[in-house]
């Protein structure tokens, strides 16, 4: 058939290479677990700052109507109303930047 090894370890050997099965083990969950939560931050920013600058652009754009009263206003500001609103309330991202080019932003539309 073959040469048979039979290799032979004392307790302490087979101790010290299960510890480092189990510590290789542990660093390639905590490894995982860095990313996984590094990425869910990241994402978690991308929303954020997609919803602050919707409520900026909301807020921004009724500045006129408010300070005139003119009604000439109320229809550009009901526009950018809208629009902050969507970017507040979606679950889709809509600003174009480096993680939505790395996250498939465009493909969500499809």
């Amino acid at each position: 058939m073959g040469n048979v090894v039979i290799e032979a370890m004392t307790r302490e050997q087979w101790e010290e290479q299960h510890n480092m099965e189990w510590r290789a083990e542990a660093r390639k969950r905590q490894n995982y677990w860095n990313r996984k939560h590094a990425a869910e931050k990241e994402r978690r920013r991308y929303f954020c700052n997609q919803k602050l600058f919707g409520g900026i652009i909301a807020m921004i754009s009724l500045i006129p109507f408010l300070i005139t009263g003119n009604l000439t206003y109320l229809f550009p500001g009901s526009i950018g109303v809208i629009i902050g609103a969507g970017m507040v309330l979606t679950k889709k991202m809509v600003i174009v930047n480096d993680y939505w080019m790395e996250h498939g932003g465009a493909d969500q539309w499809k």
